[in-house]
């Protein structure tokens, strides 16, 4: 109703009739500040454990300013995957961003480490979660910028439907010193897929999971990295790769 009152940091899916729109949606009360607990972030195992399915939870950015996932400091991510995932209307798919490391992040679907005020965004818990935040991941920056990562070692694949070029999807294969070819949630992301058939799907599998961002050992050699590519309607289809220099 329109008297609820929300908690600060918990995400809501609010539908709006076609009729009428655009709409203005107001809310009062005062800005949100200091440290943020994400209470509601959950985890939840399936038996037998599915690291692909379980434990995604939907928050909320509570300041009334732009923060940075890849902040050098400021977050408690304990038992939470260094990934996040934001719903892009425009691309009727998910973006996304990776912060293994701070600074050094990747992006998938050309997102963003820049998380707008009050806007919702997807996370993984890989057990119990302590999720919180100080004030010192708020950013400047504009939340609306897109930047690409500046790792090398990095090969990105997008695949385009030729019907309507803005239907595409991308996954990135990282290739690092000291890693292992199974699923880290400090350095791999899951894929999550769109919520419309109309977007192909593209992932690499890595021991059956489907990734949208995999790291794996330096190649040393010959090395079959199987990626797959799901599509829902009959129709041509491009697959490119990006950075091949880089490897």
């Amino acid at each position: 109703s329109g008297s609820d009152q929300f908690t600060a940091g918990k995400a809501c899916f609010i539908y709006v009739y076609a009729s009428g729109l655009p709409v203005t949606v107001d809310v009062s009360g005062p800005p949100r500040t200091g440290n943020i607990s994400f209470t509601d972030g959950t985890y939840t195992s399936s038996t037998p454990p599915n690291s692909e399915w379980d434990g995604w939870n939907i928050v909320s950015n509570p300041y009334p300013s732009q923060v940075n996932w890849d902040a050098d400091a400021g977050w408690t991510r304990t038992n939470v995957s260094g990934s996040m995932y934001v719903w892009d209307n425009a691309i009727l798919d998910y973006r996304g961003w990776q912060a293994s490391t701070p600074g050094t992040g990747i992006a998938i679907n050309g997102g963003s480490n820049i998380i707008a005020s009050s806007q919702a965004f997807w996370i993984q818990t890989t057990g119990t979660p302590t999720f919180s935040c100080t004030e010192v991941v708020k950013s400047s920056s504009s939340p609306t910028f897109y930047k690409m990562s500046g790792n090398t070692g990095l090969l990105t694949f997008r695949v385009t439907d030729m019907s309507n070029t803005d239907y595409f999807d991308e996954t990135v294969l990282r290739f690092m010193p000291g890693m292992s070819s199974g699923y880290d949630p400090d350095f791999d992301s899951h894929r999550l897929h769109s919520e419309t058939s109309l977007i192909p799907n593209l992932s690499s599998l890595s021991a059956d999971l489907y990734m949208a961002i995999n790291t794996l050992p330096e190649i040393n050699g010959n090395t079959d990295i199987p990626i797959a590519v799901r599509v829902n309607k009959t129709g041509n289809y491009v697959l490119r790769v990006k950075n091949l220099e880089n490897v």
